[in-house]
């Protein structure tokens, strides 16, 4: 561990790394007498020998430090990124009193925060007071006993939970992982990291006093080719997530830091694929750094892994520990006891009450398994939205006495995030004219527009249209309010938001937000002509009901499943897939239908992020009719996803429609397309099923 400097010895330290100095100068320099500054030198003297330096006395010259070039080096940058005590806010404070109480294992007295922190013993004993509030939520004690100090007692699991969420509350999840691996300038990437609760970032040195970052590359080898062996992917978030909580692990278990678990719980979760899993990695750090890693620690690899949000076979869903009608039973009450602080009706919207239950179902059973919930809002739920909160805490305490679990306060900020929606949604007013656009007007677009009746009812979708369609089309619909597109358009009158076709969490806040700024929402009867009809097109067609049925079974008479196609890249594999189209379905010209393709996936990513599954569409002058296709890969190839990034993909879903498809053709494919995010076992059957089970389930989608 490393050591920490008071204020006072930083600013002794700081004064003498630019020369000799006497004990005078620096008592007058501090603002205080010579004899303070004599008292601080023991100590001092120690502490600099952890650094390979030393302060010397010498007659006539006064104090000195010396050492190693390096020595030096590395004790400056620590008083560099040493954080200024007289500009923290009282939250800062409390993150790095609590990371020192986490680092000590003695107790540590109250003057020592308070000389270090330049504050009074009564502040710091007020901050102590709101971290023993925030702790009842890791099931974490502090301790406070007059003469000893203070310390913190607790599992170890909670204890690492703690000292992870206080990580993530002040670096980026990538940024943590740069910390550790010290890939970068750590003063470069400091100087750029924006933390996600808008907190003061904490000093570097704090991940390093936990996390051992020479381990970490280690670690990360060895995580890959488990992984990579065993055919399971996982996203960056939860890629990083395990990684940096095995590192911790390690560390902590080099201290004797054990870890406990629920027999029962341990038992429910090594009955799981997961675990065994987690075994093979536990087998490997073992023999790596030898040490013993227990079953427990395995658990809790295991619930990582179970916890991956974007898995190839659903995460959780057979680990769901509550079924889809106790949640919305749950979801109900919680509505209905809300509306009944509230003073109003919140169970009127159906989609609320859905939302809120397809929300419950993973949440509860995450708390059920112990696992963390963290709400990187929280801290602007609290801030912007207090009435609401307290509401939330109140149905929190009906949902602990349903499920019989402890409800987080990241949890509560959730289900206040659902009642705000539901209040919303009962304000009187018109709803927002928006117009979607994507490359082709048929994958993208249609998923964007599921995400937004579901994410954002204020949102009236005018229409659904391919970019080369889009000016004309804002003609046609002369008052649309603002642009949802996927790939890049700019518009002289009407403001485009770019966004991703699955419309992430950030991307709603974002549009909110926007809509606030812009105050659309108050202005919406500007915008709506006089005898206009304001109602919905799209969600007045009825779902998945098309004018021509036999368009569907045309489309699926020709489905094709092909298997083991070998392509090195993208443009090999669309160009087989166009062959292989070209020899079993009449075309024009597959060539074409290649070009239209590459034409299409050029403009925005096609992989579906976490599913190893791409849709490729487009319209083509090189098919006479629609078409539908699966094709696997015998080895996966690298794609762009539809939020930018880049991952392995096992298998496209192709959807072609001809240059000027009819309309009852369009809506088939986007009924496909929004299938996709609405059903997580359709990306299932695309890389496993047969096709005959594909087409079948294809048939439940459009008969819903």
């Amino acid at each position: 561990m490393k050591q920490t400097f008071t204020e006072r010895q930083r600013n002794i330290i700081s004064y003498l790394l630019k020369g000799p100095a006497t004990t005078e100068k620096l008592a007058h320099s501090l603002g205080v007498n010579r004899r303070t500054v004599l008292r601080e030198l023991p100590q001092l003297s120690e502490k600099l020998e952890a650094f390979g330096v030393k302060l010397e006395r010498r007659a006539g010259a006064g104090l000195r430090i010396w050492g190693e070039e390096h020595a030096l080096s590395h004790l400056e940058q620590e008083m560099k990124n040493a954080p200024d005590s007289s500009k923290l806010t009282p939250e800062e404070r409390r993150h790095l009193i609590l990371l020192s109480l986490l680092e000590q294992k003695q107790p540590v007295k109250l003057y020592a925060f308070a000389r270090r922190f330049n504050v009074t013993e009564a502040t710091i004993s007020y901050d102590l007071d709101k971290i023993e509030e925030e702790l009842w939520d890791y099931d974490i004690r502090l301790i406070r006993r007059p003469g000893l100090g203070i310390k913190l007692e607790g599992a170890e699991s909670s204890l690492r939970r703690l000292i992870l969420d206080l990580f993530y509350k002040n670096f980026q999840e990538e940024h943590l992982l740069r910390i550790l691996k010290d890939n970068v300038s750590r003063g470069e990437m400091l100087k750029n990291d924006t933390p996600p609760t808008g907190a003061k970032v904490i000093p570097w040195e704090y991940v390093l006093k936990f996390i051992d970052g020479r381990m970490v590359m280690q670690i990360e080898k060895i995580l890959d080719e488990v992984l990579k062996s065993s055919n399971f992917p996982l996203a960056d978030s939860s890629y990083a997530g395990l990684l940096v909580h095995i590192a911790l692990a390690m560390d902590r278990l080099k201290d004797k830091d054990a870890i406990t678990m629920d027999k029962g719980l341990l038992l429910n979760l090594k009955k799981t694929r997961e675990f065994k899993l987690a075994r093979e990695i536990a087998r490997s750090l073992e023999k790596h750094f030898e040490l013993t890693i227990p079953e427990e620690e395995m658990g809790y690899i295991t619930m990582h892994l179970l916890g991956a949000k974007l898995r190839i076979d659903g995460g959780l869903d057979e680990f769901f520990m509550i079924d889809h009608r106790e949640a919305t039973e749950a979801a109900h009450r919680i509505l209905k006891q809300a509306g009944e602080e509230l003073k109003v009706d919140l169970l009127k919207d159906r989609r609320i009450l859905e939302g809120l239950a397809v929300h419950l179902k993973p949440a509860i059973s995450r708390l059920k398994l112990g696992m963390e919930i963290r709400n990187p809002l929280l801290s602007q739920l609290k801030q912007n939205y207090p009435e609401i909160m307290q509401v939330a805490r109140k149905v929190g305490k009906t949902l602990e006495d349903i499920f019989h679990v402890r409800v987080p306060e990241s949890e509560i900020g959730y289900i206040a995030m659902h009642i705000g929606a539901a209040l919303e949604n009962k304000t009187e007013r018109h709803s927002i004219k928006a117009l979607l656009v994507c490359a082709s007007g048929i994958g993208s677009a249609r998923m964007l527009a599921s995400r937004v009746q579901k994410e954002l009812p204020e949102l009236v979708v005018q229409n659904v249209v391919s970019l080369g369609e889009a000016k004309q089309t804002l003609e046609k619909y002369p008052f649309v309010d603002m642009v949802l597109s996927t790939v890049p358009l700019e518009l002289d009158r009407i403001p485009v938001l770019r966004v991703s076709p699955l419309l992430t969490e950030s991307e709603i806040m974002r549009i909110k937000e926007f809509l606030k700024s812009k105050d659309l929402a108050n202005s919406y009867e500007k915008t709506v002509p006089p005898g206009e009809n304001t109602k919905h097109p799209v969600r007045d067609i009825p779902e998945n009901k098309f004018n021509g049925a036999s368009a569907v079974f045309e489309l699926l008479e020709d489905f094709m499943l092909v298997q083991d196609l070998e392509a090195g890249n993208t443009a090999l594999f669309v160009k087989k897939i166009a062959a292989h189209i070209g020899s079993r379905v009449e075309v024009i010209s597959p060539e074409k239908i290649a070009e239209d393709l590459l034409a299409r996936q050029n403009v925005a990513g096609c992989g579906v992020p976490g599913e190893r599954l791409a849709v490729l569409h487009a319209r083509s002058s090189g098919v006479k009719k629609p078409f539908l296709g699966v094709f696997r890969l015998k080895k996966s190839i690298a794609m762009e996803t539809m939020d930018g990034k880049t991952e392995e993909v096992d298998v496209a879903l192709v959807m072609l429609l001809p240059s000027s498809p009819l309309p009852e053709e369009r809506e088939i494919m986007g009924t496909i397309s929004a299938a996709i995010i609405e059903d997580p076992d359709l990306p299932c059957l695309f890389l496993k099923g047969s096709g005959e089970e594909i087409i079948k389930a294809l048939i439940k989608v459009f008969k819903k």
